[in-house]
């Protein structure tokens, strides 16, 4: 099997290595977990050992940051549709920055970068899944989609106007 990075050039082991070791550590103990690999990286002749921290307090650090941005992906938020509440994350990353949801939907710029990731993200997840067959379905309406017709379609009537997507109402309570 032929193994490449989805974005190279981010880890100093070549992908080929990485994934027959992925594959060998799978086939050691008979699955596949970030402990596992993290045990099995742990020697210095070990392939994957360039990939991880081992200064303990880089490591610390970097696990606080990883918490920290897991905390900003599980606050949640109730927005009120046509259909009723319903929960969305409370806080967004647009270019490489966590924001409010209230304070993204308020600007017309933020909420077009926000929606342009959506679409980005729905197009990555046609491809990740495009070998299930009860999905097509979906992917045929994620192909109809483009961009300009998703910003259009936030029909928004005025700058601070907190609607979203397609004119359905949505808004985020204060």
């Amino acid at each position: 099997m032929v193994f490449q990075y989805k974005f190279p050039g981010l880890y100093p082991v070549d992908a080929q290595t990485a994934g027959e070791e992925l594959e060998r550590i799978f086939n050691t103990p008979g699955k596949l977990d970030p402990a596992n690999i993290v045990n099995e990286s742990r020697d210095e002749s070990a392939p994957l050992h360039p990939i991880f921290e081992w200064d303990d307090t880089k490591a610390a650090e970097k696990y606080r940051e990883t918490q920290a941005e897991t905390l900003m992906r599980s606050v949640v938020t109730i927005v009120d549709t046509p259909h009723g509440p319903q929960e969305v994350r409370a806080v967004v990353n647009v270019q490489q920055t966590y924001t409010p949801i209230h304070v993204v939907l308020e600007s017309r710029e933020q909420t077009d970068i926000l929606l342009e990731t959506a679409l980005k993200e729905l197009k990555a997840f046609q491809k990740k899944y495009a070998t299930l067959s009860a999905l097509q379905g979906v992917f045929a309406a994620i192909d109809q989609l483009t961009i300009e017709e998703v910003k259009h379609g936030t029909d928004r009537k005025s700058h601070g106007d907190r609607r979203l997507l397609r004119g359905q109402g949505a808004s985020v309570r204060p």
